[in-house]
């Protein structure tokens, strides 16, 4: 695009941004942002965008903030900008504290530097090979099989000094090899390949962030491959200011590392609403009817039927796959019955809008049906005109324009990372069919002649125990995602939660669910604090799939319990007020605790235990693996 054209998009685009940064509106602040980077992410543009944002960073009450410390080995001042811009295209508000670079190692070691007086919610290690480990990196062959050991062995003593210090996440930056390494073609056929000793390193690095809670790996060798080694150097700017990376893919290393904090703070995506005509085949049903779309062995019906598999791909690990088409419900139902070259079935689908209504509708619809928010949910189609209602409707909702070619589908929807994930637990890769059971259950509801027959009619049992090495992942992850039923709004990473795990003043559950259509998984979480005689409720939430079957009330008739079993008089807890968690607001005031405080930003909430009628409802079965 030429400059009279980027000029022209900024002249239009800009206000729009502008105004929806000073109003405070996040949603269409970032599709205006974005809309200005497609047409123009040159550094000028993104310190535009970065300059605004941060003049009416006081104006975004509803997105969070967080603290990260960025520790490098070379200059790698550039990248703020591009760091900041990338974190609030994912819901973040950037405050960065930078030491000078190659500092990474004093402000670790020493626990007075200004890192830990920063109080980082993440800590970024970027950390080049050549200063990590300068042998590995000169133009000549490596024969110091001790190499390997210490480099590891000095990571890990730098990443056991901080954790001691902080439970802050951390992310190591793993290393990329030489572009021409000392024995040139003939590096991977010796003994001492300084590829394969690199390659080697970062296996270890694997290895100590899945024995560590807490960290987390950036595949920089994985991102510097896919771009190219020669395009991401730059050895003049290297030598001249010590920055070896091309200004020009600074923005590519930040969203890679925005990737990784969205998932940890609970912004990953949860549903992939698509299109049929021409996105999941070639061509318009209506008019080429069930065996003349394009799906098949040959192109582009092949291109058609790998991106269906990528797509089944996602749903084995979790993500919702649902339909938002405008066709004729019978020739749809045809296509996938008839059509043998179908990846997908159309049961894949836990949600199907298949009618002639605006797509903007349809995607109301799902996230209704589902109960999940419009901001946890991707739609793709191939029409610029889709598109662009679902962007003006419902800025909320991420939306890819796929290109012409469908070979590039699968490659345009990845790219952003939106799905992507950095440990599975039991729950994620079970989601899509976890949705069905609610879904099923819902369908139950709607047959009961009233809510009691419902609850009984349901089976359900429900299984409390305390959080240990096998849940705590998925409950960190609940304490991360949790808005609706979420009566603090509490955010907790695994190394927090192993921090209070250790201390006997903490209780910490959570709880699973159960019924005839199937286990829900862990779907609750509670978190109390023993203070003198008091039972301080920290965390008390309840996932939306299970919203809705009085399990609130069994939750606190266990708090009572526990409260009773460690002699304790009174349990407090409070709501705080946020945007998203109306359907808990309710819950200590309904179960007869007394109201002792309000501001317009929280409640709290006290109630005398032993006055407290704490029966479960009887049509729960209990499980308590607690207390047997």
């Amino acid at each position: 695009m030429t400059n009279k054209s980027n000029s022209i998009a900024d002249d239009q685009l800009r206000p729009e941004f502008s105004s929806a940064c000073e109003s405070g509106d996040y949603w269409k602040s970032k599709a205006a942002a974005d809309a200005i980077l497609k047409q123009n992410s040159s550094g000028a543009s993104i310190r535009y965008l970065v300059g605004t944002i941060k003049q009416n960073a006081a104006n975004f009450e509803n997105i969070k903030n967080i603290r990260l410390a960025l520790l490098s080995s070379y200059s790698i001042e550039f990248i703020r900008d591009a760091l900041y811009l990338s974190f609030f295209r994912n819901g973040l508000l950037l405050d960065i504290y930078q030491p000078g670079f190659n500092q990474f190692r004093q402000e670790i070691l020493d626990p007075d530097s200004s890192l830990y007086a920063f109080n980082p919610d993440i800590l970024i290690l970027s950390v080049e090979g050549a200063h990590l480990c300068p042998l590995l990196y000169q133009h000549s062959s490596v024969k110091n099989s001790d190499l390997l050991e210490d480099t590891i062995k000095e990571v890990h003593q730098l990443i056991t000094t901080f954790r001691e210090r902080s439970t802050s996440a951390i992310i190591v930056q793993n290393l990329s090899p030489q572009i021409y390494p000392g024995l040139g073609v003939g590096d991977s056929n010796s003994l001492y390949s300084t590829r394969q000793l690199v390659h080697q390193i970062n296996h270890q690095l694997t290895q100590l962030a899945s024995e560590n809670r807490g960290i987390y790996i950036l595949d920089y060798d994985a991102l510097v491959a896919k771009y190219g080694g020669l395009n991401w150097r730059d050895e003049r700017m290297n030598f001249y200011a010590q920055v070896p990376i091309n200004k020009n893919v600074f923005i590519l290393l930040a969203k890679e590392f925005a990737k990784i904090v969205r998932i940890l703070f609970g912004g990953a995506k949860k549903c992939l609403v698509v299109d049929l005509d021409n996105t999941l085949w070639g061509g318009i049903l209506g008019e080429d009817g069930p065996d003349n779309i394009q799906i098949g062995p040959v192109y582009p019906g092949n291109a058609f039927k790998a991106f269906q598999e990528a797509l089944l791909s996602l749903k084995s690990r979790g993500v919702i796959l649902a339909i938002a088409s405008k066709n004729n419900l019978s020739d749809v139902k045809e296509a996938f019955t008839t059509n043998t070259h179908m990846a997908l079935k159309l049961d894949d689908f836990s949600d199907k809008q298949i009618h002639w209504q605006e797509k903007s509708l349809s995607l109301m619809e799902i996230a209704t049906n589902l109960n999940i928010g419009l901001e946890h949910m991707v739609f793709v189609d191939d029409n610029p005109v889709e598109c662009e209602q679902i962007k003006q409707s419902l800025p909320m909702v991420e939306v890819i324009n796929f290109p012409k070619q469908p070979e590039n589908y699968a490659a345009c929807l990845f790219e952003e990372g939106f799905f992507d994930t950095l440990q599975e637990s039991r729950e994620d890769m079970q989601r899509a069919s976890l949705y069905k059971q609610r879904s099923d259950a819902e369908a139950f509801r709607k047959q009961a002649s009233n809510m009691k027959d419902f609850y009984r009619g349901l089976q359900m049992e429900i299984q409390f125990a305390k959080v240990d090495d096998k849940s705590v992942t998925r409950t960190a992850q609940l304490t991360q995602k949790t808005n609706q039923f979420n009566a603090t709004t509490q955010r907790y990473s695994e190394a927090n939660l192993e921090v209070m795990m250790a201390d006997d003043n903490w209780c910490l559950y959570n709880l699973s669910v159960k019924d005839k259509f199937g286990d829900n998984g862990i779907v609750g979480v509670l978190f109390a604090q023993i203070k003198d005689d008091i039972f301080i409720i920290d965390t008390f939430l309840l996932s939306c799939r299970v919203i809705g079957r009085t399990v609130e009330r069994a939750m606190l008739a266990f708090l009572c319990t526990q409260a009773r079993l460690n002699r304790l008089s009174f349990l407090v807890g409070k709501i705080h007020f946020t945007p998203k968690n109306m359907p808990v607001r309710d819950v200590y005031k309904d179960f007869g605790f007394e109201e002792i405080h309000s501001t317009p930003e929280e409640t709290q909430w006290r109630l005398e235990v032993n006055k407290a009628k704490t029966d479960f409802p009887d049509w729960f079965q209990i499980n308590d693996k607690v207390n047997s």
